[in-house]
């Protein structure tokens, strides 16, 4: 149990200790009780106009009483030394600890502490904190915040058969976040010895229509195709991650090493998203009538899906900078991003949005131009004008 409780408890323990003691000592009458013979001063004036009979009863009874030794006064003291008060305070304390450990969260106060303190944590510390992070997951299974800690200490520590139902059971309290989506399927991906299972594909891929730039996603989906040998795939899902990094960072590094590693292995050391027009695709040239009105920090989504689809997930998805603008861009099977082909696709159609915001979809463009039943070759070039989004 922590100070945060202990504190309090010592505090009211004290305070109810000092009532009991005081108190009944405020509350002592300062004079005598009554006696029986004031009773019976009162009694003889109450009694001063009625028959003689009664007032001799009157005295009989007060004669009884004195001879029995009732003359000592009745005392309107309220003892101090009653052992019940005493009780008192230790009944309160035992039913408040009772009802504090029952109900409330000394636990969580205390992991919350330590996770506070995880930079300095000694490998056995951390053991024990995850541990009583799972035995407080026992008594409160739906508590998000401590699933994601686990699925990512799992996923952090090489263990992904123990993170997997992690995240199956945050995809059950959370189903369309595309992160635990992501994280799920890399860890239904890992935990399988490096397959991509259907369902974690779906998975993968849903997360890309919620965030395109779900980061988890978009390396399981390319380690996933570098892994059964589709390089230029892989290639355009990870120069799309990489396009989420800071250059210079070890993360960037790593990225730009094993896209040469794909791109070598594809057989072109020089393939990149923006020039593979030699391959089936769409090429598209991206204009604008006034580009003075757009920011430079808006970003440009440039996409396709399936001709007349109902589905709003794209087929392929490039992004640029407004800064850019007007450029040229190739969309082709490097760009897919739902385990689909854009060439086997007979028709597509092709969107390009700008958001100042920097968020994809169409409800949230600023510009917008649209072509549809695009037919993907290896020579055809379409030209789209934006226009404000009128929404």
């Amino acid at each position: 149990m922590t100070s945060v409780f202990l504190l309090p408890a010592v505090v009211f323990t004290a305070l109810i200790c000092v009532l009991v003691a005081v108190l009944p000592h405020r509350w002592r009458r300062s004079g005598p009780g009554e006696t029986t013979t004031d009773w019976l001063r009162l009694r003889r004036a109450e009694l001063a106009d009625a028959p003689a009979d009664l007032q001799d009863d009157a005295e009989l009874r007060a004669a009884e009483e004195l001879n029995a030794g009732a003359q000592e006064p009745v005392s309107a003291e309220v003892s101090s030394g009653n052992a019940l008060l005493w009780l008192l305070p230790l009944v309160v304390v035992l039913v408040v600890t009772a009802l504090y450990l029952v109900l409330g969260a000394h636990e969580d106060v205390d992991i919350k502490r330590r996770l506070a303190e995880l930079e300095s944590a000694t490998p056995e510390a951390m053991s024990e904190l995850v541990a009583d992070i799972e035995a407080r997951l026992s008594q409160r299974p739906e508590n998000i915040d401590y699933l994601a800690l686990l699925g990512q200490y799992y996923t952090g520590t090489d263990q992904p058969a123990r993170a997997f139902p992690i995240y199956e059971r945050l995809l059950t309290l959370l189903p369309e976040n595309a992160e635990i989506l992501g994280r799920a399927a890399q860890a239904e991906f890992m935990a399988s010895d490096r397959t991509l299972s259907e369902q974690a594909r779906r998975r993968a891929e849903s997360a890309l229509s919620l965030d395109p730039r779900q980061r988890t996603a978009l390396g399981t989906l390319g380690m996933a195709a570098f892994e059964s040998g589709d390089y230029p795939v892989a290639v355009g899902y990870w120069e799309r991650l990489l396009a989420l990094e800071t250059p210079g960072t070890p993360t960037y590094q790593m990225m730009t090493s094993v896209l040469a590693t794909a791109r070598e292995r594809a057989g072109d050391a020089g393939l990149a998203v923006a020039d593979t027009a030699v391959s089936t695709g769409v090429g598209v040239r991206v204009q604008v009538t006034a580009k003075d009105a757009i920011p430079e920090g808006a970003l440009v989504f440039v996409l396709a899906r399936r001709a007349g689809s109902e589905q709003r997930m794209p087929v392929a998805v490039a992004r640029r900078s407004a800064a850019e603008l007007p450029f040229e861009l190739v969309l082709d099977d490097s760009n897919s991003m739902a385990g689909q082909r854009l060439s086997d696709l007979e028709a597509v159609d092709v969107e390009v949005q700008v958001s100042i915001a920097g968020t994809p979809g169409r409800e949230s463009a600023d510009w917008l131009a649209i072509a549809e039943d695009v037919i993907p070759s290896t020579d055809q070039l379409i030209e789209l004008i934006l226009a404000p989004n009128k929404r």
